[in-house]
C-alpha cells in the first residue's frame, strides 16, 4: 500500500473522527477549546495512521532475498566453497597483522572485496547444489539405453503406426536427455568458476604475505601500485562470478536447446 493508497484507507478516516470526537466529548466545552482540540487530535491520529500504514507497507512489499542452499559435504561445490571461507579468513588475519595503518586500511578494503567474492561463491556453491539436484532426478543411463533402443525400433518398424509411436517415445527421450545436457553444462560452468576463484584467492593470499613481508623491510610501507593489483584481480574474480552466473540462467532458460559446443545425441 503506498501513500495514496493509505489516504484512501476508511480505516484511517474512522480512527481519526472516534478520536476526534472523544475529545471533544471530554474536553468542557467552556471557552470555546472542544471542537478545535478535536480537530487538531483527529488530524494527528489521521497522520500517524497514514504514516505508519506506508512504513508497513513498505516492508511488506520489499522484494525478499532468496534462501541459499548449502552445498552437500564431499560434494566439489563444498570442498571449493569451504576453501574460498578459509581464504577469506586467512586474508582477514593478514590485515589484523599488518603494522603500518596506511597499509592495513588499504588491505581491509581488499579484504571486503574478498568478502563479497566470497558472497558470490555462496550463491555459484548454491545454484550448483540445485543443478546438480535437478541432475539426479534425470536417468540419463536408462534414458541413453531407450534412446539406441527406440531408434532402432523406428527403423524396423512394420507399420507406420507402430514407426510413429515409436518416434514419439524417441523424441521425449531426446528431449530429457537434451535437458540433462544443458544442466550439465551449467554445472561444469560453475564448478569452473568456483575453483578458478577459489585458487585465485589463495594466490592473493600468498601475495598479500609477501607484500607484508616486503613492507615491513622497507619501513613498513607497502607498494600502492601491489595494492591496487589485489583488488584489481578481486574485482575480475566478481565480475567473472557475475558472468557465470548470467550464462546458466540463459543457458537453463526454457527453449534454449543445447549449449554450444554440446555434441548432438550425446549424454
Amino acid at each position: 500500500m503506498g501513500l495514496r493508497e493509505s489516504l484512501a484507507d476508511p480505516w484511517a478516516g474512522l480512527i481519526a473522527a472516534v478520536a476526534g470526537g472523544l475529545t471533544w466529548a471530554v474536553i468542557p466545552a467552556t471557552g470555546g477549546l472542544a471542537i478545535p482540540l478535536g480537530l487538531g487530535v483527529a488530524a494527528a491520529v489521521y497522520g500517524v495512521k497514514v504514516a505508519a500504514s506506508t512504513l508497513l507497507s513498505r516492508g511488506e512489499d520489499a522484494p525478499s532475498t532468496p534462501e541459499l542452499t548449502p552445498p552437500p559435504r564431499g560434494t566439489a561445490a563444498y570442498g571449493w566453497l569451504d576453501r574460498t571461507e578459509r581464504a577469506s579468513r586467512t586474508l582477514r588475519d593478514l590485515v589484523a597483522s599488518a603494522t603500518d595503518g596506511a597499509t592495513r586500511e588499504r588491505l581491509n578494503t581488499v579484504s571486503e572485496q574478498a568478502s563479497m567474492t566470497l558472497n558470490g561463491m555462496r550463491r555459484l556453491a548454491s545454484r550448483a547444489t540445485a543443478v546438480e539436484r535437478a541432475m539426479a532426478r534425470i536417468p540419463a543411463s536408462d534414458l541413453a539405453d531407450d534412446r539406441g533402443r527406440l531408434a532402432a525400433a523406428v527403423d524396423s518398424a512394420g507399420t507406420d503406426e507402430l514407426q510413429a509411436e515409436h518416434q514419439n517415445a524417441l523424441d521425449s527421450v531426446q528431449q530429457q536427455l537434451a535437458v540433462y545436457r544443458r544442466l550439465s553444462a551449467a554445472r561444469d560452468s560453475l564448478l569452473a568458476r568456483m575453483q578458478s576463484t577459489t585458487l585465485g584467492l589463495e594466490g592473493l593470499n600468498a601475495r598479500a604475505v609477501e607484500l607484508l613481508a616486503m613492507s615491513s623491510s622497507e619501513g613498513g610501507h607497502a607498494d600502492a601500485r601491489l595494492l591496487d593489483e589485489l583488488s584489481d584481480e578481486l574485482e575480475a574474480m566478481r565480475v567473472g562470478q557475475v558472468e557465470v552466473e548470467e550464462l546458466t540462467r540463459r543457458t537453463l532458460a526454457p527453449g534454449e536447446g543445447s549449449p554450444p559446443g554440446a555434441p548432438r545425441g550425446a549424454v
